[in-house]
């Protein structure tokens, strides 16, 4: 058995959370543009405290979708971190290793 890490799929999953954090961002954004109010709901929706209900909800989507969007970006940028610091420990102890074990030649 041997501790490897796959850089590769380390730096695949980063840029896929990067997709996703975009996504995100997008309907975030999105969220924030839309608005009903009584003009689009009627008096009715007024009088029910639809509009006020419709208000807050947007905004907690909207919130949500931003969280997500922050934290999905955070996890790849912790993954490229992981790979990173794999790839700095190879190469210093590739450096340390340098010269101690040569080849005899006959």
């Amino acid at each position: 058995m041997t501790l490897q890490a796959d850089l590769k799929a380390l730096e695949t999953d980063a840029g896929t959370w990067d997709t996703i954090s975009s996504t995100l961002s997008a309907a975030a954004s999105s969220a924030d543009g839309i608005s009903l109010g009584t003009p689009e709901l009627s008096w009715a929706a007024e009088v029910t405290g639809l509009t006020t209900t419709y208000a807050e909800f947007q905004t907690q989507v909207a919130d949500r979708l931003r969280e997500g969007e922050k934290n999905t970006s955070t996890l790849a940028d912790g993954l490229r971190a992981v790979k990173s610091a794999y790839e700095s420990t190879d190469a210093h102890a590739r450096d340390e290793m340098d010269g101690l074990w040569d080849a005899v030649s006959e």
